[in-house]
């Protein structure tokens, strides 16, 4: 008769964080760490702020957060700066497809221009255009016979407030087109028009929407940068030019729409038939007794450290960026 004895060794998991570490966060794989122990999140950090965020991943594709939930993707832990998205009907729960000017119902504050011979269509609706956003299908199809160059638009919004001179504000939306346009000249342009005091209109330049993929266009503009007296957006819009007597068929997809009075586009921010806000957030670092000096690695930016800290520390949380680690050392 054989007995056998079978030998079981105890591992634990490699240790991850520096040798002095006190506090420890791996945001991309959400490991914590918290006097030498491996902990859950909620004891190592903490954020908050009291709406919804989106965060993308490393594929594209746009998570939604909501009030004070973490905002962690392969990518890390999300940080985005307050802001609101003035365009009221981002996910389209009001609109139904069809011919506008017939049968279709149009999403919250949005309008279309149909010169003569020209006809504007919503195609479809979904809540997902396979990157965790609402889309809307449209298409412009006909001759046109008015006899002049016209420039039909798809409207988000009309009589936007403009803030004082010197305000940065942005236009943004990812288009992609489902069937592009031959002749050049027809690609779909992003656009802002503004209406001066006394009654006039100015358009900024746009931007042309330069390829058939899906892609994020965003314009950028200032308060007064022209003039002075600039009042309100007249409308931000996607134009399309079309000359005279020329016959065009294209259809393209809008998703993610968004005007802010920011210098740049931030993360996207649903909208439901009113504009909405998406709030400031916090981010603390749960520290052990005693004083700490807290490093804070940054996806594509630099490192920023902040000495001698303690108690359940707040960071800075402002700019838009994800934080890959989050590393406490004893101060000195």
């Amino acid at each position: 008769m054989r007995i056998g004895v079978v030998a079981t060794v105890e591992t634990t998991p490699p240790r991850w964080w520096p040798l002095d570490g006190t506090l420890a966060a791996d945001f991309p794989h959400r490991r914590y760490m918290r006097s030498g122990v491996p902990v859950s999140a909620d004891t190592a950090f903490s954020v908050g702020r009291a709406s919804e965020i989106a965060a993308d991943d490393s594929l594209g594709k746009w998570h939604w957060f909501v009030a004070d939930e973490p905002a962690i993707t392969d990518r890390g832990l999300f940080v985005s700066p307050a802001s609101t998205n003035h365009i009221a009907d981002t996910r389209f729960s009001s609109a139904v497809p069809g011919v506008v000017g017939a049968d279709a119902v149009l999403p919250v504050g949005w309008a279309f221009t149909s010169p003569t011979g020209l006809t504007w269509e919503i195609l479809g609706i979904g809540a997902d255009d396979g990157y965790g956003l609402a889309f809307v299908d449209v298409r412009l199809s006909g001759t046109n016979a008015s006899g002049s160059t016209v420039y039909p638009q798809v409207r988000f919004a009309d009589g936007l407030s403009l803030g004082a001179p010197g305000t940065d504000f942005t236009l943004s939306s990812w288009v992609t087109e489902v069937t592009a346009p031959a002749p050049p000249q027809n690609r779909p342009v992003l656009q802002m028009i503004v209406r001066r005091s006394g009654g006039s209109s100015y358009t900024y330049p746009g931007i042309t929407i330069a390829t058939a993929a899906r892609a994020r266009w965003s314009r950028v503009h200032q308060i007064g940068a022209n003039f002075a007296d600039e009042l309100a957006v007249e409308t931000a819009c996607i134009q399309q030019n079309v000359l005279d007597s020329e016959s065009v068929d294209v259809s393209f997809r809008l998703a993610g729409m968004q005007f802010e009075d920011r210098a740049a586009p931030t993360a996207p921010i649903r909208t439901d038939g009113v504009s909405q806000s998406r709030a400031s957030q916090t981010l603390a670092a749960h520290l052990p007794a005693g004083t700490h000096d807290v490093t804070v690695d940054r996806d594509g930016a630099s490192s920023l450290v902040f000495p001698g800290l303690s108690g359940s520390a707040a960071l800075p949380a402002t700019g838009e960026w994800f934080v890959i680690g989050l590393n406490a050392r004893p101060s000195p």
